[in-house]
Parts: structure tokens; sequence; C-alpha cells
């Protein structure tokens, strides 16, 4: 990435996931196809996500980069609560054949668009060792933070519903749309929060203010008080996801920069993949209450891991 810009891998990653929505689309059984079809989606959204937000982190100022960030991710919740509703009515109308066709044409204007973005000359030095970013404390911490933030959304995503169905607390629809239009509230008013001074005076209190909400949801006795955790959530999460990647990026240097985004997602996404395995077992074992209790718990060890971790090695420059 580092070699080719990201707008190459823009354009490629959006084509890619075209070709496989298409693939998606003629099937009519689960077979080697559609694993390879699912395989190729999930190699093309990595290209475009990494590639996307590393051109944010170049063209962005360093003393607005979490405020570059959680514009940027605010888009990208916009059609997190626009996709299922859009999803829904072509599923009633045309099946699955026009979901993924309707898809397939999404991800080829993501194509075009793309090719319209700058493009920023490949850098011609080479990146440095990964473990030289891995060593700094912050970008440690940093990824250790984003890997238990993800471990916390995970949970609430494989299991909320089943949770909320057991506990006759309703559907989550509202707890996700409240999640949503919190996290995009703050990220659009207070995203250049974490800009102002030490990035960690709002990523802490963010992730404790995380952790609360999901242990909140082990003494929960009503669905109002579903949609006012879903709230605090993603105000919580929309604080604290852009300043953490901020963080981790501030210590890399201009060609480290893909890299250091692609580690930010790599820990995001393994928190996620690894919730619904720990989380069911924890619940297995002692029930769902007692297991977020042990979810929100991890999320406070984070928070205190940055605390000890001290200031980074390079602080971003403060913004008045």
């Amino acid at each position: 990435l580092h070699r080719t810009g990201s707008r190459s891998f823009m354009v490629g990653g959006a084509l890619l996931l075209a070709m496989s929505c298409v693939l998606m689309a003629g099937l009519d059984e689960i077979g080697w196809l559609f694993y390879a079809a699912r395989a190729m989606q999930g190699v093309a959204f990595a290209a475009f996500f990494v590639s996307a937000g590393t051109l944010v982190v170049t063209i962005v100022p360093q003393a607005r980069r979490a405020e570059g960030i959680s514009i940027w991710g605010a888009g990208v919740l916009v059609t997190h609560a626009l996709a299922p509703i859009g999803g829904e009515w072509l599923l009633d109308r045309g099946g699955y054949d026009a979901l993924y066709w309707a898809a397939a044409g999404a991800c080829a204007g993501a194509a075009l668009v793309s090719v319209l973005l700058p493009h920023h000359r490949p850098s011609t030095v080479a990146p440095s060792p990964l473990g030289r970013l891995l060593r700094n404390r912050a970008v440690a911490t940093g990824l250790f933070a984003l890997f238990t933030s993800s471990l916390g959304f995970g949970t609430i995503y494989a299991f909320l519903s089943a949770f909320a169905k057991r506990e006759g607390l309703g559907t989550v629809g509202p707890f996700f749309l409240a999640y949503t239009l919190g996290s995009i509230a703050i990220r659009v008013v207070g995203g250049k929060l974490a800009d102002r001074h030490d990035r960690r005076l709002v990523i802490v209190p963010a992730l404790l203010a995380c952790a609360g909400c999901i242990a909140s949801l082990a003494v929960i006795a009503q669905a109002w008080q579903l949609i006012v955790v879903g709230a605090a959530f993603g105000i919580a999460s929309g604080l604290s996801y852009p300043a953490l990647m901020a963080l981790v990026v501030d210590q890399a240097d201009p060609a480290d920069r893909p890299r250091a985004v692609a580690l930010d997602n790599w820990a995001f996404t393994l928190g996620m993949l690894l919730a619904a395995v720990g989380f069911g077992a924890t619940a297995q074992w002692m029930g769902m209450r007692p297991a977020f209790v042990v979810v929100a718990a991890i999320g406070v060890a984070s928070a205190l891991a940055l605390i000890a971790a001290g200031r980074p090695e390079r602080p971003a420059p403060a913004t008045s």
C-alpha cells in the first residue's frame, strides 16, 4: 500500500467487492464457491477499509487527526443504519439476488468515486520492521484497548438479541438505532476533543464509560433502559475508537501509516471474532448477566493499561 498509494487499493478493493457480490447473486446453494466469494469479500473489504483509513490519516493534518477519523467513521456508521433498512426492502421485493446485485452496484459506485480521489505519490521509503512499531508502548496498549473495545461491541452484536429475548426486553432494533445516532452525533460534534490535549484524556474516560455500559446489562430490567444504554454506549464508543486509532497512527512514520491503520483494523476485527467464542463459553458457564461484567472488567483493564503506559513517545500536538 505504501508503494502504490491508497487510491489504487480503494479502486481495486471496491471492484473486487463488486465481483464477489455478483458471484453471491448467482448462487443457489452453500458450496465451495460460496466460501470463495466470502473470502474474496473479506480480502476486498480489508483492502478498501485500510487504504481509505490510510488516505484519511494522510490528508488530514496531525493536529486534527482524531477529528478527521471521527468524521470518516460517522460516514461508515450511516451505512450501518441505512443498509439493514434498504436490505430488508430489497429482500421483500426481489430476494437475495436483488440484494446482491444492488450491493454490487454500490461497490462499483464506490470504485468510481475512488477514482476521483486525490492521488498521493507513493512513498519511496521502506516501512520499518513490524516489531519496531509493536514495541512502542502507546501502540501496544492502544491496540490492546482497540481489541477490548471490539470484544465488548462484538459481545453485544452477537448476543444482545438472544439476551433481550430471554429477559423479555423486546427487540434490539431501538438499541442499535440509539447506538448509531449517539455515535454519529458525538463524532461530528466532539471528534476534535482528542486533538486538543493528550489523547488519553478522552480515551480513558470513554473506555471506562464503555465498560460501564456493558456492565449495566447485568442489571437492566426494562426495554427503555436498553435504549439508554445503547445511546450511552454509542457516545462512548464514538469518542474512544477514533482517538485510539489516532493514538496508534501518531507513533508511525509516514511510510508506516498503512501498517498502523491495518493494525488498528486487525485488533478490532480480532476482538469481534473472539467475542462470539469467548463470551459464549463464559455465558454458558456463569450466565449471561455475570458474563457481561467479565467483559466490562477487561475493558477497565485496557483503560488502566493506557494510564500505566504513560505519555506516548510521539504525543499529538495540542490544538486550541
